[in-house]
């Protein structure tokens, strides 16, 4: 198992700013480029990383956006989120336009435009929750 040393922990503020300083990127598009649902997966985990869940746990979101399906696990700890379906039944779905998926994901827009979200209304209110903790949330929508 590999873990980051404390010094390495250090980084995790400049890293969670260069995602930030990234998030317009997905906006504008990637000329030709297909989208690919890691260019999800990573900015998404590093902006939750340190991010308090444990009250929306647990919770299992399959996001729909992009060249294959990733999954977002929500537990006690914190939130993960990693490429592929997951591995029971999901308890939230989210499909829809890649830009506009991480829009709602990380609470930089409260429109659900181009987005689907599917599932029992206690489990969607927990994912809506989790999207007002995003560092991002309330920031100005990217479209």
């Amino acid at each position: 198992v590999y873990r980051l040393t404390p010094r390495g922990r250090e980084l995790r503020p400049a890293i969670r700013a260069l995602v930030t300083w990234g998030v317009p990127l997905l906006a504008t598009g990637q000329g030709d480029d297909a989208f690919r649902t890691q260019w999800l997966v990573m900015p998404v985990r590093i902006l939750f990383d340190g991010v308090d869940v444990a009250d929306l746990a647990p919770l299992t979101v399959l996001v729909e956006a992009g060249n294959e399906p990733a999954t977002i696990e929500v537990s006690r700890e914190g939130l993960w989120m990693e490429l592929g379906a997951p591995v029971s039944e999901p308890q939230v779905e989210v499909a829809g336009e890649p830009e506009k998926v991480f829009e709602f994901l990380t609470g930089t827009s409260d429109r659900t435009d181009g987005v689907r979200i599917r599932g029992p209304r206690e489990a969607v209110r927990r994912l809506r929750t989790l999207t007002t903790r995003s560092p991002l949330a309330g920031t100005r929508s990217l479209s």
